[in-house]
């Protein structure tokens, strides 16, 4: 009997949009599924499109909707739709994101059946072009040791889009990821717009193997008005801002070999983010009691002496840097 996938669409806005991704799940052959809506108190109600999908009463499919009363912004509305999933498999879909293969589901889990593998990915094209996600041209699935796949394919040729990644959410929950949520008060003080940063990507594969293809099952909306492209998004973090939940699971992670991984990887991304202020540092220290941990130190290090080179100012050859940052404890 196949296990309940949850699939969790954070929405806001574009009713026509959600109803484009939601038409693509339903044409899949796996079931059950639990498709889990969260309306950030959109200005156009969403309610009654999924209310007449209730009515439409598909096998084994239930509708779990729910209308924030206020906006809780990108982050939270994350979280709180994961919040309210229940299945053993899990999807995070984004509303302008469609699927174009009916097998996406249930090739995908098959291979999240299999001893040890916690994530599979796939490839995506995006909207528009003939551009994919990932450079990965093997349209089979290839296993790959976890934390490999973080330090040689995450965040460079099969980097995924997040709707094409089927993850083992009971594997997930045992991790402690709902543990690691950012306070809305530590966010509001923060003033940022907080990037998710794929902490679950990073979790599961720390943990395990991930199974990857690079045949496309699904396609990366690109709408003119998405807010990953808007003024305020920039302004306010976006993709940079990463870094906050990427550090925060860094200070609470026990394993020394996972934290290596996590420096790595928060080096390899976020040493060139500009928004880092002095609200980031009384966030960590109110949270974990360090107000300078040696690693940060490393990291602004290394920021600053990028710097000075675009002033002609005298500077230590990098190479130093990233050397003490990966015997850095």
């Amino acid at each position: 009997m196949n296990k309940l996938l949850s699939i969790a669409i954070p929405a806001y806005n574009n009713p026509i949009l959600l109803k484009r991704a939601i038409d693509s799940i339903l044409i899949q052959t796996y079931r059950p599924l639990e498709i889990v809506i969260n309306d950030d108190n959109s200005p156009i109600s969403l309610e009654s499109l999924i209310k007449n999908y209730k009515e439409l009463n598909y096998a084994n499919v239930e509708f779990i909707y729910t209308r924030n009363k206020i906006n809780l912004g990108f982050y939270l509305n994350n979280i709180d739709v994961y919040k309210r999933c229940n299945g053993e498999y899990f999807l995070f879909f984004h509303h302008d994101d469609y699927i174009i293969n009916e097998y996406f589901l249930e090739e995908s889990v098959n291979e999240l059946t299999k001893n040890d593998i916690y994530i599979v990915v796939s490839n995506s094209i995006i909207e528009g072009n003939l551009q994919t996600m990932m450079e990965w041209k093997y349209e089979e699935w290839v296993v790959i040791e976890g934390s490999n796949y973080l330090n040689n394919y995450l965040y460079s040729n099969a980097h995924p889009s997040i709707s094409s990644i089927l993850m083992n959410r009971k594997k997930l929950s045992n991790l402690g990821y709902q543990d690691l949520y950012l306070k809305k008060e530590d966010i509001l003080k923060l003033g940022y717009e907080i990037d998710e940063a794929f902490l679950m990507v990073i979790m599961l594969c720390l943990c395990g193997n991930i199974s990857v293809n690079g045949k496309i099952y699904t396609c990366r909306g690109n709408p003119i008005l998405s807010y990953s492209k808007s003024k305020i998004w920039r302004e306010k973090g976006g993709a940079y801002s990463g870094f906050i939940p990427l550090y925060n699971y860094y200070l609470t992670e026990k394993n020394i070999e996972h934290k290596k991984n996590i420096r790595k990887i928060i080096f390899k991304i976020y040493v060139n983010f500009k928004n880092f202020d002095y609200n980031v540092i009384l966030f960590f220290k109110k949270n974990h009691n360090v107000f300078w941990d040696p690693f940060l130190i490393l990291c602004l290090g290394y920021i600053i002496n990028k710097k000075m080179f675009l002033f002609n100012i005298v500077k230590i050859p990098n190479k130093i840097f990233l050397k003490i940052l990966s015997l850095s404890k």
